[in-house]
């Protein structure tokens, strides 16, 4: 690692000292009076005469930068101007080291007796990008950190394995433009370690640039930046404590410490958790020409310590220039599982134990440029390491099973990239770049007993490489209309797998009116399998119910297209369509052979999904602000090989949420929220409808610098499904045991005015060999 720094380092002076020209370059941010970004002002570079010189538009953080060939002028004016503040201005000198900051005034028109003021939207549309006004969005709301900030962006659930976007196959997070290695619920962990308050936007792409490594859609998360006087040491501590049928804590610190050209941030969090879980499965089981009637009742519980460190430093080589360093660890410790079942086939009881903590590190070095290159190298480890001891009464052999199993799975994998933008003109820009990953899998799974017959040892080491180019255009052909197109092609290479793929990407935005903004979009991606399902391994739940991983399953492919339309950058309206050649999902199949109910993943024929999404501010009285969600789709699937099955089916779905905000008062408010969801389907299974209410309360202390807040998730505990099978001779029902319901109590406690801190997202969604 010291190799690589010194090397990039000694090539990140080369570079600028190649790229420094004659030309005078400044740079700066506009901001509002509660320092917040201005994005879209006018950056107009005059003489002191008034002569024009060169003119610029602030991004979505409010950052500008202008290259003017400076003349024999010492000094110049810089103006600021926007339609909804005052202009601004100011003047420069063409040799001005430091960045510029503005501080515009918001515009007030007076008149008698009535004063008109601007409301900045929530939502506007960007160079292909939908960017929220995060702190406005949850001004007022009871949001703590970015995991849940994240969940008040319009279209976006938490599924239980992932983040969700409406009109999206997969999603990505991504944080200041950074893409790192975890997902799940170790993107969860980081996420919930960022306060709220220290986002500054949120930029959701539906077709997100090549350069950022990622396909299909996005989320940007923009924080506060850091950067700038020597701030001394600030930081936050936070503390949740939060009731579902057991109790559950979690503590958080993070430190920053700034100075003009150097930034670090340290960040932890330690949170125990003690989760219950349950299903009640009532079946038909249709084997070896005759029927058997299946009941089963299973009882969890879950205790687990997860721990997260990260650093985080940033040093500014020149204006332009940075080279940054992010390391990240998670740990998971005394994990424990206990499942106790009873029913037709008999009683067994499991216990699955960590034999030594799961652990993952995970570090990104990157090299940012002033004329457009980026570098950068990411290494990820992961390994886990699980005792399982099983233990069963078959009822109908009248036989006894012990069994101890011992799963472990080594990762390590290296990602390594550069990127290259050049502006042609000011209304042209050219991408291209590349991406290789190389990663090796070590998995094993023993077993420690001869009573079932069929069960052999796996030991294998799979090695996967992928390697990507790219190139895309973004051309403004005028301030109104806007395009980008890019196209990626893939090799890949996983145990017997050896895939070509191009995948290509548009996206068009169109300004009808300052109000009004039409996109559409084109995105590709793949969906690659989770590393364990590819060793084929076999897990025991209890008597009935089997885990079994699928050496045959493959990568699937998916296309998406949307078409969006903003009114007055709150009211959006969204039309989109998916396809999914060989989608795949774990599905439970009744075994044609035995008494055993199988879990096991297999790829689709297809999966497609045509849907529209609607949100619609309202504002019935002057203390309530409510937000309604409405997501109509219709889904199809086909599977010609289900194992001896084939199913072809059509589902009309319906989700609606409606959230409400209610201001009591300068410190104090209140939030309701309903959600529903009509009757879906899940393969050849249907499940049932549900609904939900969710409330909280906020409120600020100490002038802002401590808040409490009380929130009560799933208050009636309906957020649970039930999945109903009648197809062919697969007939099953499953109820699971509900523990959604919880009381949080969250306290936050800044020190000295804290304001940033940073996490990256890390794609571990293909690690683990936990059920």
């Amino acid at each position: 690692m010291r190799t690589i720094f010194t090397l990039l380092t000694l090539l990140a002076a080369l570079l600028i000292t190649h790229g420094a020209s004659a030309q005078m370059r400044l740079s700066g941010r506009v901001t509002d009076s509660d320092g917040r970004p201005v994005a879209q002002a006018a950056i107009i570079l005059q003489t002191a005469d008034s002569s024009y010189v060169t003119s610029a538009i602030t991004d979505s953080i409010g950052a500008f930068h202008i290259d003017a060939t400076p003349n024999d002028r010492a000094t110049y004016r810089l103006i600021v101007q926007h339609v909804a503040y005052e202009t601004h201005e100011q003047t420069v000198h063409r040799d001005q080291a430091n960045e510029i900051a503005v501080r515009l005034t918001e515009r007030a028109q007076a008149m008698p007796e009535i004063v008109v003021r601007g409301e900045r939207p929530i939502a506007r549309l960007s160079g292909g990008r939908i960017i929220y006004d995060l702190p406005r969005l949850i001004a007022g709301r009871v949001a703590a950190n970015a995991y849940e900030a994240l969940l008040l962006l319009p279209g976006v659930r938490d599924e239980g394995d992932a983040l969700t976007l409406a009109g999206a196959p997969s999603l990505a997070i991504l944080i200041d433009g950074r893409k790192t290695s975890l997902s799940g619920e170790a993107l969860r962990t980081v996420l919930r370690s960022i306060p709220a308050r220290d986002i500054r936007s949120a930029e959701v792409m539906y077709s997100a640039p090549p350069q950022y490594h990622v396909r299909g859609a996005a989320i940007l998360l923009v924080t506060r930046d850091a950067a700038g006087k020597d701030g001394g040491w600030q930081g936050q501590i936070n503390a949740d404590y939060a009731q579902r049928h057991y109790a559950n804590y979690t503590l958080g610190a993070a430190l920053v410490r700034t100075a003009p050209r150097w930034m670090l941030r340290l960040n932890a969090s330690s949170e125990a958790s003690h989760t219950r879980g349950g299903l009640d499965i009532d079946a038909d089981h249709f084997y070896q020409n005759h029927h058997q009637a299946v009941t089963q009742q299973d009882r969890t519980t879950h205790r687990a310590q997860t721990h997260l460190i990260r650093m985080e430093t940033d040093l500014q080589l020149s204006k332009q220039s940075r080279l940054g360093l992010v390391y990240t660890a998670r740990l998971v410790t005394g994990r424990r599982s206990e499942r106790i079942g009873e029913g037709t086939l008999g009683l067994s009881h499991s216990r699955t134990s960590n034999e030594r903590p799961t652990q993952l590190h995970n570090a990104l070095l990157d090299l940012s440029t002033g004329f457009g290159l980026k570098l950068g190298a990411e290494y990820t480890r992961y390994e886990e390491r699980l005792q399982q001891h099983f233990a069963y009464e078959n009822t109908l052999s009248h036989t006894s099973t012990d069994l101890t199993t011992r799963n472990a799975q080594q990762i390590d994998r290296l990602r390594v990239f550069a990127d290259q933008s050049h502006p042609i003109g000011k209304a042209l820009k050219v991408n291209y770049g590349a991406e290789y990953l190389y990663a090796t899998d070590h998995s094993a799974q023993r077993y420690a007993s001869d009573d079932v017959a069929g069960l052999p040892d796996i030991d294998n080491r799979l090695t996967e490489r992928t390697a990507r180019l790219y190139l895309g255009t973004e051309f403004a052909l005028t301030s109104n209309f806007s395009l980008s197109a890019s196209l990626t092609g893939e090799d890949y290479r996983f145990a017997n797998t050896h895939d070509r793929t191009l995948f290509p990407e548009f996206s068009v935005t169109w300004a009808l009116s300052p109000g009004q903004i039409l996109q559409a979009s084109l995105t590709s991606d793949k969906v690659y399998p989770a590393y364990w399902e590819s060793h084929g391994g076999r897990t025991f739940l209890n008597a009935y119910a089997e885990v079994h991983g699928n050496p045959l399953l493959h990568p699937y492919r998916s296309y998406a297209s949307r078409l969006s339309y903003i009114i007055s950058g709150k009211f959006i309206f969204t039309l989109y369509t998916t396809r999914m050649p060989g989608y795949s999902v774990q599905l439970p199949y009744q075994s044609s052979s035995s008494p055993a109910l199988i879990y096991q993943s297999t790829n689709f024929d297809y999966k497609r999904t045509l849907g529209v999404n609607l949100v619609v501010p309202i504002h019935p009285l002057p203390n309530v602000q409510s937000r309604l969600v409405l997501n109509a789709s219709t889904d199809h699937v086909r599977h010609s090989h289900f194992h001896d099955l084939t199913f072809d089916r059509h589902r009309m779905l319906l989700y609606a949420r409606l959230d409400n905000t209610f201001h009591l008062g300068h410190h104090l408010t209140l939030e309701l929220n309903a959600s529903t969801i009509t009757p879906s389907m899940q393969g050849i299974a249907d499940i049932n409808g549900l609904w939900r209410i969710d409330t909280g309360l906020k409120w600020s202390l100490a002038r802002g610098a401590a808040e409490l807040q009380l929130k009560a998730d799933d208050v009636f505990a309906t957020w649970s499904p039930r999945l109903r099978t009648d197809y062919a001779t697969q007939q099953l029902r499953m109820y699971v045991v509900p523990d959604t319901r919880a009381v949080t109590l969250t306290f936050i406690y800044r020190l000295r005015g804290y304001k940033p801190t940073k996490a990256p997202h890390l794609d571990t969604s293909r690690f683990g060999t936990s059920e």
